[in-house]
């Protein structure tokens, strides 16, 4: 489970900072309340994770939930000004294989496709995300192709908040 859960969080720093110039966001921390369906795939095909590493993401503000129906989770994630500034290029270890493409601005909307072509993740997304402030975004991504040796169709719709300058402990 962990696998998905990181590839959501880090896809939307990666949108975060890839919207940037549909509407100027703020860099610090963002709080994101994700709504996901992993397609009927449920959770007992992902690995279980120990409950050390269950107590390390509650630390982290991440609250798991059961992901054989959809779920909202609510997560931290740290945009950083360099993100912004290169919008995306600078994307997180798990979403190495991963890129943007097809990208179009209109006004405050952004939509973009995600291809992974290595890695954990290999398929296609397409994501539209509407920045209304420098504050706020909300928007909806659907992927579908390989996560490991099984199939994954997962969608997920956000609605994100700039909480704070101070990232803290988040990164």
């Amino acid at each position: 489970m962990r696998p998905c859960l990181t590839f959501c969080l880090g896809l939307l720093a990666v949108i975060v900072a890839t919207g940037a110039s549909a509407q100027q966001v703020r860099p610090g921390l963002w709080q994101q309340d994700i709504t996901m369906n992993m397609g009927g795939m449920g959770m007992p095909k992902m690995p279980q994770i120990s409950d050390a590493q269950r107590k390390q993401m509650e630390a982290m503000g991440i609250k798991l939930p059961d992901f054989s129906k959809p779920s909202t989770i609510s997560a931290k994630t740290c945009i950083t000004q360099e993100m912004i500034d290169n919008q995306g290029a600078l994307k997180p270890k798990d979403m190495e294989q991963c890129r943007v493409e097809n990208r179009k601005v209109t006004g405050s909307s952004m939509a973009a496709d995600l291809v992974c072509d290595g890695g954990q993740f290999q398929g296609n997304g397409h994501m539209e995300y509407v920045f209304d402030s420098d504050t706020h975004y909300s928007g909806q991504m659907k992927f579908t192709g390989q996560h490991g040796a099984g199939p994954i169709e997962m969608t997920h719709k956000v609605d994100a908040t700039w909480v704070s300058d101070d990232c803290g402990n988040v990164r």
